[in-house]
């Protein structure tokens, strides 16, 4: 018999066992769990890009999987673990702005602080809550001997940072970018529904020293070496270069503005 579906994400990287540390502690409580390495590359102490990340797959999954996202700079200081809820699902992280994505991407969301004396019984180092507490309390919730309501009390104060607010800028829009994949690929936080809410069927696009006036429906639309602007699989404007890096080709990287008008 399968049990439930845990998944998990950190920058921990595979070489020093800290995942498989979080996974020893996920199957001594909950044996028939199906562990989902769902990304452990991320980039050391990215929250950002963390939280992109966590946003793309998560609600690809069953309702009922328990998520596990642990990247946290700040381990052992004050800053508060959660709970989510969204969509069905349940989210274990730090309150550092990991959730700030997932917040956006369901309806229903809601969040609570797990309280201080929750850990394994081991005991709760310093340095390592990821295995010490959010994967112990995700697999007691996850196996049902506890609920959420029993090992959380109120959150204060979630953090929510302003990552690439949408900007109303003359005729257009400001944004900028807000993720870079590995094939180069620019993903701005300038969401499909913007365009469809103004009507635009064509759009320019200025980012860099360049400007973008070809809005595709794929990557092979345009000769290769050729850059173009098409919505991507994420529902986000995105800009690339055929068969090449957009990142490379422009000069861009996370953080640069990005102006978006009615195209022709």
């Amino acid at each position: 018999m399968t049990g439930p579906i845990i998944t998990l994400l950190s920058d921990f990287g595979t070489s020093d066992g800290y995942a498989a540390a979080m996974k020893g502690v996920i199957l001594d409580v909950v044996p028939n769990a199906i562990l989902v390495d769902a990304a452990h590359e991320i980039r050391a102490h990215d929250i950002q890009a963390a939280s992109w990340a966590l946003a793309q797959y998560a609600f690809t999954f069953p309702e009922g999987t328990t998520h596990i996202a642990v990247v946290d700079p700040d381990v052992g200081t004050d800053r508060d673990l959660l709970v989510a809820t969204a969509g069905g699902h349940t989210f274990f992280a730090p309150n550092n702005g990991l959730v700030h994505w997932i917040s956006r991407s369901a309806a229903g969301f809601e969040v609570r602080r797990i309280r201080d004396d929750v850990s394994r019984p081991e005991g709760k180092s310093n340095t390592f809550h990821g295995r010490d507490v959010l994967a112990y309390a995700a697999a007691r919730l996850a196996r049902g001997f506890d609920s959420i309501d029993s090992i959380t009390e109120p959150l204060q104060e979630l953090v929510m940072p302003q990552w690439g607010e949408v900007r109303s800028r003359g005729e257009g829009l400001e944004g900028e970018v807000i993720h870079v994949d590995r094939f180069g690929n620019l993903i701005t936080n300038i969401h499909r529904t913007y365009l469809e809410q103004a009507g635009w069927k064509e759009v320019a696009l200025e980012a860099g020293a360049g400007t973008i006036s070809n809005l595709c429906k794929t990557y092979g639309d345009v000769l290769p070496g050729e850059p173009l602007v098409l919505i991507g699989s994420h529902d986000h404007l995105e800009i690339a270069v055929c068969h090449g890096s957009a990142a490379s080709a422009m000069g861009l990287k996370r953080g640069a503005k990005v102006i978006v008008r009615r195209g022709a």
